[in-house]
């Protein structure tokens, strides 16, 4: 049950940084409030980084272990006060549809390719690592062949005519046909 619980809380953690940061450029469309906006959240991410486990050390210095799961519970309960109140709710008026098989792809070619670069952090070179690593990227090519013909595409890179898409790449500033 600890595991699975660790394992939700990397999870949602991990959901954090890039949902807040969308909140905060919907939130705010001038580029210098955007800029202090952003200022403030990476100094609560980098002052929580910092506190945490000292403040975690003391819980375990002085208390039971399972304590340092109740440190969180304060924030969340401010966030859950709080965030109905103060955060507007924002939806897209132009957003897609959700391509099902995108998402599986982007699976499959990310979690391969982290495993294999930790494989290759811990063991080097071996069959394992390398399998993973071929894996994650052919699984990545078919993740952008599929996205350049989305009309609707999670990663629009401007090399397609469908879409969304500029004259020139946004990523290699090249011209597309």
């Amino acid at each position: 049950m600890l595991i699975v619980a660790r394992a939700l809380l990397g999870v949602t953690g991990a959901t954090l940084m890039p949902s807040t940061l969308a909140l905060i450029s919907n939130m705010f469309k001038d580029p210098r409030q955007r800029g202090v906006a952003i200022s403030v959240w990476v100094t609560c991410f980098s002052v929580g980084i910092a506190v945490g486990p000292v403040l975690g050390g003391l819980l375990l210095e002085w208390f039971w272990w399972g304590s340092v799961f109740l440190l969180g519970v304060p924030v969340m309960v401010v966030l859950l006060v709080a965030a109905p109140l103060l955060l507007p709710e924002y939806r897209d008026p132009a957003a897609g549809r959700v391509d099902a098989a995108s998402v599986v792809l982007s699976l499959v070619t990310v979690g391969p390719g982290i495993y294999g670069v930790k494989r290759l952090a811990e063991h080097g070179v071996d069959a394992l690592a390398v399998a993973a690593l071929l894996t994650g990227a052919v699984f990545g090519v078919l993740f952008v062949l599929r996205q350049r013909r989305l009309a609707d595409p999670l990663l629009d890179c401007g090399c397609s005519g469908t879409g969304r898409s500029a004259p020139r790449c946004s990523c290699c500033s090249s011209a597309w046909a």
